[in-house]
């Protein structure tokens, strides 16, 4: 079911294109609501990773979403040229601007990805959030602990989720742990260590993911994109970081820890939220 369907004008369309993981799409959703907010009359496609296009539609983000691959880019200005306004990285784009961001830039993400629009976007920005957010379809809050022990790249992983279901469990709270389709090694190594109490949730759809995942008190992950998942949602998220930018990459709102953190440390600073 989508929320919070709307109806556009027809004839005129504007894209943003965003090619890139989870969190980058993510980090990008300000810039999604300002394309709204300059052109409320065009009907608002996204293109990027298929499954965040997906969740962008059924939430309402956006009218459609599809996959950066549907476009056909090699073929150069043709592929665009159904749409009154492009917003991305790519030649022939309306507004075009960097949408890398630079981890050495004291500036989250989010706001790196504004200002760099702002330069070449007249339109005010101030009356645009620059905080990621998407629409929430769940309001209750059960107590619920969720894990996320990967990130697609071991270097990025803490190693203390065992020990923290554990501890959770000991406190009497339920504790799920998510792992996705890049995840299977470190799904392997926790196996035979996470308590059997603790509920597994494999191969979700992204969809699926953030439907289950809105309903948990408390989320603990790694510099991952389901981290920015999590807390664009409303969940109250503790992000765990080790080689990574927790200045650039910090999910917003979020309670962020280094790798030195003890699970009993984390499981404290959880488990008040739960």
């Amino acid at each position: 079911m989508v929320l919070h369907k709307r109806q556009p004008a027809a004839g005129h369309r504007t894209l943003v294109l965003r090619r890139g993981a989870i969190g980058d799409s993510i980090c990008f959703l300000p810039v999604i609501d300002a394309a709204r907010t300059s052109w409320p009359h065009h009907e608002l496609h996204f293109a990027g990773e298929a499954a965040v296009a997906d969740l962008f539609e059924i939430r309402g983000i956006v009218d459609r979403g599809f996959s950066s691959e549907d476009l056909q880019l090699w073929r150069g200005p043709a592929a665009l040229a159904r749409y009154d306004v492009v917003i991305g990285d790519v030649e022939g784009s309306t507004v075009r601007f960097d949408v890398v961001v630079d981890e050495r830039d004291e500036t989250p993400a989010s706001r790196q990805l504004c200002e760099r629009a702002a330069r070449v976007w007249p339109m005010p920005w101030p009356s645009v959030p620059n905080k990621p957010r998407l629409p929430r379809a769940a309001t209750a809050a059960s107590p619920l602990l969720w894990l996320h022990p990967g990130s697609g790249s071991p270097r990025k992983n803490w190693p203390g989720f065992a020990e923290l279901a554990e501890h959770a469990l000991g406190a009497g709270i339920q504790v799920a742990a998510s792992f996705g389709a890049a995840d299977e090694a470190i799904a392997e190594q926790l196996e035979r260590r996470l308590p059997a109490a603790v509920r597994r949730r494999t191969g979700l759809v992204l969809t699926t993911l953030a439907s289950e995942l809105e309903r948990a008190a408390v989320y603990v992950g790694n510099d991952s994109g389901i981290s920015h998942l999590a807390a664009a949602l409303g969940v109250t998220t503790v992000a765990l970081f080790g080689p990574s930018s927790c200045v650039a990459w910090r999910p917003h709102g979020a309670r962020i820890l280094d790798f030195d953190a003890s699970p009993q440390e984390v499981g404290a600073i959880a488990l008040q939220s739960t």
